[in-house]
């Protein structure tokens, strides 16, 4: 349950992040239309999971996919909209990302 409210939380905290970024930057060239697409796919689905985890119980397989596609959707995001990549912030990530994952293992 508590991962779920992680998972939940992430995900919309992600998905504001996304709206504020397509306000602020109106024209996008198609890579970046495409690497911002595949981030907002990854942490829908991420929060689909986390929603879904609060009403039953989530397959392994799904949630370990789906904390994969974040991670690799956030490392693309920032190759691509940025140029480059912040260390402190996939530690930051992956911090929460595992904190999810050590208490989806301890409900289940």
């Amino acid at each position: 349950m508590l991962h779920g409210i992680i998972m939940t939380l992430f995900g919309l905290i992600s998905l504001i992040g996304v709206v504020g970024y397509l306000l602020k930057n109106q024209s996008l060239i198609r890579g970046k239309k495409l690497s911002l697409f595949f981030f907002t796919f990854s942490h829908v689905c991420f929060l689909i999971t986390g929603i879904m985890s609060w009403l039953t119980s989530v397959s392994p397989i799904v949630f370990i996919s789906t904390v994969v596609l974040v991670f690799i959707s956030r490392i693309i995001n920032g190759l691509i909209l940025y140029g480059k990549n912040n260390p402190r912030h996939y530690l930051v990530t992956g911090a929460i990302l595992m904190l999810a994952f050590l208490l989806y293992l301890y409900c289940l």
